[in-house]
């Protein structure tokens, strides 16, 4: 598992391992897109494919002051 840009993160999965809860060292940064990158040898057990890389993309709200 990886996620650009690179950030600090943990990642804990259930004990039947279909759920995966990631929890990031330091705040994200505002405005920005994160993808995160699954690897095909990943120890994920949830639905779909996993013989092959997942990738997902997510972005953090924009700051438009007080």
């Amino acid at each position: 598992l990886r996620i650009e840009p690179k950030i600090e993160f943990n990642i804990d999965l259930s004990s039947d391992r279909k759920t995966a809860k990631i929890s990031f060292i330091k705040p994200l940064e505002l405005g920005t897109t994160y993808t995160i990158f699954i690897g095909p040898d990943t120890k994920f057990d949830g639905s779909g494919n996993w013989g092959m890389e997942k990738i997902y993309h997510f972005q953090t709200i924009k700051y438009r002051g007080v």
